[in-house]
Formats: structure tokens, sequence, C-alpha cells
């Protein structure tokens, strides 16, 4: 059974900055569309295996039961929301320190 694949505000707004930023400021459009492919087949892969990836041991993303999808040099962040729902939460650059970014938006939500 495939789940129905929700994304926040803030993960679509991340992907569609990388893409952004791969065909305008990297000016490669060729390698901005297989980015944007590789992240439709990451979540295809999700939206069909959601438990593949074990939720993060990093205290931060476990207490929100996130897991990490590799895609290229990007992480796409997911949590199961339910029996038919995951949520696609953020896409980081693998170096970025997207755990303590998570932790301060959050910080300045509350």
């Amino acid at each position: 059974m495939a789940y129905k694949v929700l994304w926040t505000e803030h993960a679509l707004e991340d992907t569609k900055e990388i893409i952004r930023y791969i065909a305008k400021t990297l000016d490669s459009p060729i390698a901005a569309r297989e980015h944007l492919e590789a992240f439709e087949q990451a979540v295809k892969s999700i939206e069909l295996f959601p438990k593949a990836r074990a939720i993060s041991v990093t205290p931060s993303l476990r207490k929100r039961e996130l897991r990490c999808f590799p895609v290229k040099k990007y992480l796409m962040l997911y949590r199961i929301q339910n029996v038919s729902a995951i949520i696609i939460y953020r896409v980081f650059h693998s170096t970025q320190d997207y755990a303590r970014i998570i932790d301060q938006a959050d910080n300045t939500d509350s």
C-alpha cells in the first residue's frame, strides 16, 4: 500500500530553493533537473517503503520521529504521520547542521 505524501511548507520551499540554486546560481539546469528527478524518485520510495529508514538516532530528530532519506548530497527528513500518510518535513544539504536548524526553528515558533 502506498502512503499519501504530505509536505510541510518548509520542505517545499527547501526543495524549490535547492533546484533554483542549482539551476540559476550554479548555472546548471541539467543538474537541477537531475536533482528534481532524484527527489521525485526518493518520494516514490518513501511512499512505498516508509519504514525502510530507521528513526534517526540524533536526539532532536528522534523526538520528532524523523527519518533521513539520502538524495544525492541532500537529506530528505520525513516522518510517518499515521497508517496512511507520511510528511516530508525538511530537505537539507548533508553538510548543514540540520538538527540545530530544526531546533532553532521550533524554538522561534514557540
